[in-house]
């Protein structure tokens, strides 16, 4: 054998010796630490976010009511989304708006604003216009001419 062959055994003698004692041997409990240090650096922090209140100016309700009697579909609809968003948040006092609500809903033939009623009378609990807001449901689903037709 040369002189290179025998010291490339001896090296490899010792690594395999050195590497089956680290085998057998058993873990440090104090090592198990050392685990904890590198998984809190891998993980993401818990970050609690601040607590959102929504409040409502006091005049936005006569806005909203006033918007209500504007020609234009859009400004309807957004208003009466605006009273539904507010009655959800914790706003209360618009139950007098319900059957004002209701009249539009019967005179109005825009669908958009059709559904904003009725999305805002179900979130207002309106169970006066709960016939309403069938129908109008059932002529989104089947058409005017089922009804029309007596069906």
């Amino acid at each position: 054998m040369t002189c290179h062959r025998l010291l490339r055994l001896m090296m490899f003698t010792i690594l395999m010796s050195s590497v089956s004692t680290l085998v057998a041997q058993p873990v440090n409990p104090a090592a198990k630490g050392l685990y904890g240090l590198d998984h809190d650096y891998d993980t993401d922090p818990v970050l609690v976010g601040p607590v959102i209140r929504k409040e409502f100016h006091p005049r936005l309700r006569e806005l909203w009511l006033a918007a209500l009697n504007r020609p234009d579909m859009e400004t309807r609809r957004q208003a009466v989304l605006a009273i539904g968003n507010a009655h959800a948040t914790g706003q209360k006092d618009f139950s007098d708006v319900a059957p004002r609500l209701r009249t539009m809903l019967e005179q109005t033939s825009h669908p958009l604003l059709r559904a904003a009623l009725v999305e805002t009378l179900v979130t207002l609990d309106d169970s006066a216009g709960s016939a309403n807001v069938f129908e109008t449901c059932g002529a989104a689903v089947r058409g005017p001419e089922y009804f029309a037709a007596g069906g």
